[in-house]
């Protein structure tokens, strides 16, 4: 039940067609060979942001060190934990969770940081982006499944934008898995425009990036 659940997340956030290229993306790691393509999406900050209440059994706090201490979220693994307590540990660093009342449970978390642009672990030390002095990095959002479709992603999105607008930024980035189209979606909502295009391929050990405009 829990394979046919997370197919149908998938399905949803992907597509048919995208969870054939996951499938085979997957296939290809297997042999050592890595290939993605992600967008950089970019959002000026020209205002404040204007934040809709949070849904009702719901409320959010700041991700700390105390508080990842005694997380409540059988679903986060305790290497995700201990990514996000490394986060913490530097200047510049934010997340937001938000959590069910009764429970405390974390149901979504979301990062912000003002030091550098981070990607997923293959990638992370073969690209040259960079994040400007006035820029901020918006990124690894996630909502459990069970708790989707509450406007979480808007809500966390604007609260951020407005952290980094009140510490001087005056833009926003964030990057995305090109065939995330959930995600894209959500994005353009809150006012993100796709800028470039990175694409990574090769073996583990000389995986290169190229980017172009959009």
């Amino acid at each position: 039940m829990a394979i046919i659940s997370q197919l149908k997340t998938a399905l949803k956030q992907y597509g048919f067609f995208n969870v054939l290229i996951l499938g085979f993306t997957k296939v290809l790691e297997k042999f050592g060979y890595y290939r993605d393509t992600y967008t950089l999406f970019e959002k000026e900050l020209v205002q404040s942001e204007p934040v809709k209440p949070l849904a009702a059994g719901y409320f959010y706090k700041e991700l700390s060190g105390e508080l990842l201490n005694n997380l409540n979220a059988p679903w986060i693994s305790p290497e995700q934990v201990s990514t996000f307590k490394s986060r913490l540990s530097k200047p510049g660093y934010f997340g937001l969770g938000i959590f069910k009342e009764g429970t405390s449970e974390l149901v979504y978390y979301f990062w912000l940081n003002f030091e550098r642009i981070e990607m997923p672990e293959y990638f992370d030390h073969c690209h040259s982006l960079t994040l400007g002095a006035i820029e901020a990095y918006l990124y690894d959002g996630y909502c459990h499944p069970e708790h989707r479709g509450k406007g979480f992603h808007g809500f966390a999105a604007q609260t951020l934008m407005n952290l980094a607008r009140a510490a001087g930024k005056s833009k926003m980035v964030t990057i995305i898995r090109s065939i995330n189209k959930a995600a894209i979606v959500s994005q353009e909502k809150v006012g993100f425009r796709p800028v470039k295009e990175i694409r990574f391929a090769g073996f583990r050990s000389s995986i290169s990036c190229t980017v172009r405009n959009l």
